[in-house]
């Protein structure tokens, strides 16, 4: 029992990491002259296989339009939207919308039919981990400016927590990694802006082909996905995330590493590199990543494309993370 909460609650954090991921990778539509942040924030239509939240009462209406990303080979879905009203507000609105699960509990009547002290003790133990699942299905935490509300909805609205046939199909999906198909994974974060009393909703929430296995790495230490073309990988490094999201008019494509040496030195590798793949830097971008204080990060362009490279060390490891991010044009 312990392990399938354990298996909800990986869920949870993996989804907030995408959540991450998927702000880094925004980061590639921020600069460049192909700059067009109405055209940036706006998707394409969503797979009908997936519901998608519900919208929240914002009063400026500021809602944009879903956008589809995939990470790791995986779909998600995403919107963004502003709102006055504050963060517990927000998030108990969410909160209303998913309905518990089901929860499978013995009744009192069995328990008093029941002769063997063990057994009875094991009925009971069986309502309390029922009890404590039943209060985690919606995960919460709560800041002053910050606010974060996660859900596993299965497709089974009468499935019961507990039950055989929970049991059965949570732990098909959880062997095979395709949780996707007996469920959506959704998250709301709230952030409050102090200057302009405005909170920023991010709705978050996975599809049909949600897979986790496509948030391990292989045998060579890769996680699933694919490198970018044109731009080379620093030499032994392994790579972390893979992530494509299409715009209206243009694809937007992140590959994000994790390897040794120094900042200087992976630096140095792409500065000798890229050029021998057409790609020209452009001091004038260059310098509009230094005005917004991105430290350690290079821009490159050519033909239809941009790319912005960021290099990070990680405090925990010492090893260097490098973001790589390609923004080109369709057609």
């Amino acid at each position: 029992m312990t392990f399938k909460g354990t298996e909800r609650l990986k869920i949870f954090k993996v989804l907030l990491i995408i959540v991450v991921f998927i702000a880094i990778g925004w980061f590639g539509s921020r600069f460049g002259p192909s700059r067009n942040d109405a055209e940036a924030m706006i998707y394409e239509k969503l797979s009908s296989f997936t519901r998608a939240m519900p919208e929240y009462m914002f009063d400026e209406k500021e809602t944009s339009k879903p956008r589809t990303i995939m990470v790791n080979g995986f779909t998600t879905h995403l919107t963004v939207g502003k709102s006055d009203d504050d963060i517990p507000k927000i998030l108990d609105f969410y909160e209303k919308q998913y309905k518990a699960q089901p929860v499978l509990q013995i009744s009192q009547d069995v328990l008093d039919l029941m002769k063997d002290e063990k057994m009875k003790e094991n009925a009971r133990e069986h309502n309390k981990i029922m009890k404590k699942l039943e209060q985690f299905q919606h995960v919460r935490f709560l800041k002053k400016d910050y606010g974060f509300w996660a859900t596993f909805e299965f497709h089974d609205p009468g499935l019961e927590i507990g039950s055989k046939e929970y049991f059965d199909k949570l732990g098909k999906a959880s062997e095979s990694g395709r949780l996707g198909e007996i469920g959506t994974a959704r998250i709301v974060i709230a952030l409050r802006n102090k200057k302009t009393n405005k909170t920023k909703v991010i709705n978050i929430w996975s599809d049909r082909d949600f897979n986790i296995n496509n948030l391990e790495p292989d045998a060579f230490g890769d996680m699933p996905g694919k490198d970018l073309e044109e731009v080379p990988r620093f030499p032994g490094s392994k790579r972390l995330q893979s992530v494509q999201q299409e715009n209206s008019a243009t694809m937007d494509s992140l590959a994000m590493y994790e390897g040794g040496g120094t900042i200087g030195a992976q630096m140095a590798f792409y500065r000798s590199r890229m050029p021998a793949s057409d790609w020209g830097a452009s001091p004038t971008l260059q310098r509009a990543l230094s005005e917004n204080k991105v430290e350690n990060s290079l821009f490159y362009t050519k033909k239809g494309k941009e790319c912005t490279l960021i290099f990070m060390e990680d405090e925990e490891s010492g090893n260097i993370v490098s973001t790589v991010i390609i923004r080109k044009g369709k057609g």
